[in-house]
Formats: C-alpha cells, sequence, structure tokens
C-alpha cells in the first residue's frame, strides 16, 4: 500500500501546489501519506489494525492483528476491579511532531470522576507524548489523597506505549527511560498500566485535545 499511498500524496501535494498555489510543509505530507495508507489498511482489513493512531506514529510497528471479537461503544467505560481506581489519560498531538497537549480522567470503581486534568507540554512526537501522559497521571495519582489507599489502573490508547511500559526491553532508544521509569514507579506501588481502546478513552481524548490550547496545567478536582 506504500507504493500507491506515498506517490498518490505526493501527486496530490504537486497538484494543489500548481493549482491552487497552495504548498504543504514535508511533515505535513509524510503525515498525510501516513494517515491514507492507514486507512486504506483498516479498509483492507477491518478491526485488525489495532489502533489507526498507533499506526500514525509508529507505522513499522505496525501488525495485522487476529479480528477481535468486538470494539466498544463511543462512551463506553469499564470500571475497574473492586477498590481500585482507574485513570484514563491520552495525548493530542499536531502531525508527527508539533504541539503536543496530554490529559486525563480519574474515576472510582463507581465512575464518579474525581479527577481531571489538561496540560500543554511544547512541541513532542506522539508516542512520547502518551508516555508523558501516563508520568503526569502517576505523579498526580501520587500527591492525591487517593494514592495512598488505592491501588490504581492506568489506561491509555497507545498500544505501543502500553507495550513498552509493560516489557521495557521493547523500547526504542529514547522512549526506553520513559518507559522504565513508568515501570518501576507502577511496580513499586503496586500499580497497573493497561490499554484502552478509543471508544473508552474518549474524555481523556477531549481533555488532551483542550492541553493543546494551554499553557498551564488546568486541574478540575472534584473530591478527594
Amino acid at each position: 500500500m506504500a507504493l500507491f499511498g506515498i506517490p498518490w500524496t505526493i501527486w496530490l501535494s504537486r497538484n494543489e501546489r500548481v493549482f491552487s498555489n497552495k504548498s504543504l510543509p514535508i511533515d505535513q505530507i509524510f503525515d498525510l501519506a501516513v494517515l491514507r495508507i492507514g486507512h486504506w489498511a483498516k479498509c483492507k482489513w477491518p478491526n485488525a489494525i489495532a489502533s489507526l493512531s498507533d499506526f500514525r506514529r509508529m507505522p513499522n510497528e505496525a501488525r495485522v492483528l487476529p479480528t477481535p471479537t468486538g470494539r466498544p461503544k463511543s462512551g463506553s467505560w469499564e470500571p475497574p476491579s473492586n477498590g481500585w481506581m482507574k485513570f484514563n489519560v491520552d495525548a493530542a498531538v499536531k502531525w508527527s511532531f508539533g504541539s503536543a497537549g496530554i490529559g486525563g480522567v480519574l474515576r472510582n470503581q463507581d465512575g464518579v470522576i474525581l479527577l481531571k486534568f489538561s496540560k500543554h507540554i511544547g512541541r513532542n512526537n506522539p508516542t512520547m507524548a502518551e508516555l508523558l501522559g501516563i508520568v503526569e497521571a502517576c505523579e498526580i495519582y501520587e500527591r492525591s489523597s487517593w494514592g495512598a489507599a488505592h491501588p490504581v489502573l492506568i489506561e491509555s490508547d497507545s498500544s505501543l506505549a502500553v507495550k513498552w511500559i509493560n516489557n521495557n526491553d521493547d523500547a526504542p532508544i529514547g522512549f526506553k527511560d520513559v518507559a522504565s521509569t513508568i515501570s518501576i514507579k507502577c511496580r513499586s506501588n503496586g500499580w497497573k498500566v493497561g490499554f484502552a481502546y478509543r471508544e473508552s478513552n474518549d474524555l481523556a481524548h477531549a481533555m488532551a485535545r483542550d492541553g493543546l490550547l494551554r499553557r498551564e496545567t488546568n486541574w478540575i478536582r472534584n473530591g478527594g
């Protein structure tokens, strides 16, 4: 698909320049090509690619997976185990490397929202932004009144970030130190990091997009 997706994107960009006098930066052309290939792959293998956002972040890591039994509906949320908290986190990045925001939502086992955050983190790539979102969630939770009383499950819709945290040996250089730091903190506190589909992570995603517009961390604390 890359043999068609890349030349096709370059051809369309060339037409925009010739006929509409519009010129795109090379990084945006690259992003458009990756997203076009990702969408075509999703059409050819419906529900097989685990995450289109992960394909955009690291296309060389993409794998055609067995068809899952079913994805959750948008807005769905699964409660954590009894006595646990759940912290859903996400990141939003403009293009393959650009302005980035992170956000998260902490809930108890009854689904009550205890805390939300959004933060602008400057320029970064999408996968590192996802990891930094998890770092922020760890630091917030550790300082909160719930940190010493309840274990927490931190969920991200980046399967790569979750994979690298749970198995540091898989993390590329440049990501390994951050992934290892998260792993050590989670192991020492008895916390877990898991994957959640975007459909179960939409509120955290909205907070991350909000973070793109901020210059300071925004906390909305509802109790505790």
